[in-house]
């Protein structure tokens, strides 16, 4: 369990085309556990294209997806590659739906700064995996959308 403190938004950089997003995401799944030894699915939630909110870890479940500085975090995941392209906007709908909800369960402002206490960073409330780690992630076409 964590006290989740930011909002860190991922893109999975996998396909942006699939007859089957539960296949891609139990794919992830796979990946995380079987591959990287991880008890679970890295994130916390993922997102498809179509606007479908998949449960990962879980709300307030340490999760493994920013650099081992997981703790106070939670991570969503938008499926697909975003370094040239943008998300579908019913897969952006559902993002800040999900942020907007979890600001308001932890009563914090989305456009605030504040310390990361787990990775001694000053961020957004609502991050960007590349602002605590050495990635493009959530990709060059998606990031400027997180403001």
């Amino acid at each position: 369990i964590t006290n989740v403190t930011h909002l860190i938004v991922h893109h999975s950089a996998g396909t942006n085309v699939a007859s089957d997003w539960a296949a891609v995401v139990r794919s992830i799944w796979d990946f995380h556990v079987n591959v990287n030894g991880w008890s679970d699915i890295g994130y916390n939630w993922l997102i498809d294209p179509n606007g479908i909110l998949y449960e990962g870890r879980g709300d307030e479940v340490l999760g493994a997806h920013f650099c081992g500085a997981n703790g106070r975090t939670m991570g969503v995941c938008v499926l697909g590659d975003f370094t040239a392209i943008t998300p579908a906007a019913q897969a952006i709908d559902k993002l800040k739906a999900l942020l907007a909800w979890k600001c308001c369960d932890k009563e914090l402002d989305p456009r605030d700064m504040a310390l990361h206490i787990n990775s001694s960073l000053n961020l957004h409330r609502i991050s960007g995996h590349r602002d605590g780690c050495a990635t493009s992630c959530p990709g060059n076409s998606f990031y400027p959308l997180l403001s």
